[in-house]
């Protein structure tokens, strides 16, 4: 279930990194989006990610320079994604280091 608050609402629950981006939260044309039970899972896993992006319960880990995590409703989401960078590489420091992880089997 995805539970949508008024910003007003949410202060205080969710707090503000370095550049002022809300923590535990997404915002979406002014709604505040809790954080999934996958993109909780996923940063308590992946502790020193640099960013946990998207829903659902298949991650897409890149264990490059910096660790990021992207979540993907299905498998078929993820592995496409996963081409995409094991091809092209994930960022300027890309040692293809990527793997998909079914946060459901964890």
């Amino acid at each position: 279930m995805l539970l949508l608050l008024p910003l007003v609402l949410i202060r205080g629950v969710a707090a503000p990194d370095a550049e002022g981006h809300l923590i535990g939260a997404n915002i979406k044309h002014g709604v505040i989006e809790l954080d999934s039970n996958s993109m909780k899972l996923a940063k308590k896993l992946f502790p020193d990610a640099a960013w946990v992006c998207g829903d659902g319960r298949y991650a897409l880990v890149a264990f490059c320079r910096d660790t990021t995590v992207a979540l993907y409703k299905t498998m078929e989401e993820a592995e496409a994604q996963k081409s995409v960078i094991d091809e092209f590489g994930c960022g300027g420091l890309c040692v293809n280091q990527h793997k998909i992880i079914d946060l459901g089997c964890v």
